[in-house]
């Protein structure tokens, strides 16, 4: 069996132990119950209201430093693209 990611380990406690223990027919109700615990927090997150309104502000206040962002990526490519015709730079291969 591929090892588990300890990073989300840590978040689990002792749900390792207990899961172990617990036949198919368990598993698959508590899977079904982590399921409707997410749907039911992540619909009552996008109703927040505040939380909602909060993204809006975050969004507002980021614009500016966003745009600049991606005009000067936008400029860095345009550089290498005209590097490149010119001969100067060989595109890196990913």
């Amino acid at each position: 069996m591929a090892e588990f990611p300890a990073k989300l380990l840590k978040l689990l406690g002792d749900f390792p132990e207990k899961a172990e223990s617990m036949d198919t027919d368990e598993l698959k109700k508590e899977l079904v119950s982590c399921e409707k615990v997410i749907c039911a927090q992540e619909r009552e997150m996008s109703e927040n209201a505040k939380l909602l309104g909060l993204k809006d502000e975050v969004k507002e206040l980021e614009a500016p430093y966003k745009e600049l962002i991606s005009e000067h990526k936008a400029m860095v490519k345009y550089i290498v693209h005209v590097l490149e015709d010119r001969g100067d730079v060989v595109a890196a291969k990913v």
